[in-house]
């Protein structure tokens, strides 16, 4: 049910949430009795053992919204880092099935991650580890949305490539795209037609994005690395420069036995590694 979460009150979200579930429920011709409980993946600092989101850049604050959903259900609820649901889909349905040490990359308007170990989810002391997207690879870099600079993800992500974009082109002579509408569609579209000053911008995301994944794989030594979500829209305009990037920055035994997978990315993999909870 595509809404702007961002633009709306936790307890519209929960609203949302309750009819999107029941319809689920009924179309499946069961009935809430018949559910044993629900998960939510959200963008943000999750301490999933105390069902507590304390921090997601879709609002100002803590989130409540676990409890707001499960009093609307009357089932167990359950919250947890988005891309923590995408690494338990991978380790159920997709790439991560077999494995027992992989990681998860996800690129999308953020930079997430997920880590199996001895076949597990590790998610630190407090449940908010793997916070890859917000490791400070150039100090005093771009801007990111957590408040420091030069992230991996105020490089590589979708949503700072298309900020960067947008400024660069606001900068240039002669006819203007409408930069209030444009998207990181059209700007990938564009930089893939030849646009030299955007495919400068994804190629920098893809370095940024390499040489952070090195440095995982030096720490980690998984048997895989799965890089998925939207932002592998733009193909070889980052993975080109990441899979060189890696190369230059990882020592040969270890990238010898490491395998990097771009997975293709299918928007059910955020549910389905939630009701995997």
């Amino acid at each position: 049910m595509p809404i702007r979460v961002s633009e709306r009150d936790e307890e519209t979200v929960a609203d949302f949430i309750e009819d999107g579930v029941r319809h689920c429920v009924e179309d499946a011709r069961l009935r809430m009795e018949d559910i044993s409980g629900c998960g939510i993946g959200v963008s943000g600092f999750v301490d999933s053992a105390a069902g507590k989101c304390l921090w997601t850049p879709l609002k100002d604050g803590a989130s409540h919204i676990r409890s707001m959903v499960a009093r609307r259900l009357g089932v167990d609820t359950y919250i947890e880092n988005d891309a923590n649901s995408v690494t338990v889909a991978s380790q159920w349905f997709g790439q991560g099935k077999g494995i027992d040490n992989f990681l998860v990359v996800t690129v999308e308007h953020g930079v997430g991650m997920g880590i199996v170990v001895d076949g597990k989810l590790y998610r630190g002391a407090t449940g908010i580890g793997a916070e890859f997207g917000h490791v400070v690879l150039v100090p005093d870099g771009e801007p990111c949305r957590c408040g420091k600079r030069g992230c991996v993800e105020a490089y590589a992500c979708d949503g700072n490539i298309l900020r960067r974009a947008k400024d660069m082109l606001s900068r240039r002579r002669g006819e203007k795209p409408d930069l209030d509408r444009l998207t990181i569609e059209d700007v990938t579209r564009m930089a893939k037609d030849g646009d030299a000053g955007l495919r400068k911008i994804f190629r920098e995301g893809g370095t940024i994005l390499g040489q952070g994944i090195a440095g995982l794989i030096q720490v980690f030594n998984p048997e895989r690395v799965i890089v998925t979500g939207e932002g592998v829209r733009a193909g070889d305009l980052v993975f080109a420069p990441m899979h060189r990037a890696v190369k230059k920055y990882l020592n040969r035994e270890q990238a010898a036995v490491t395998r990097i997978v771009v997975q293709e990315w299918n928007d059910f993999d955020w549910a389905r590694g939630a009701a995997g909870f």
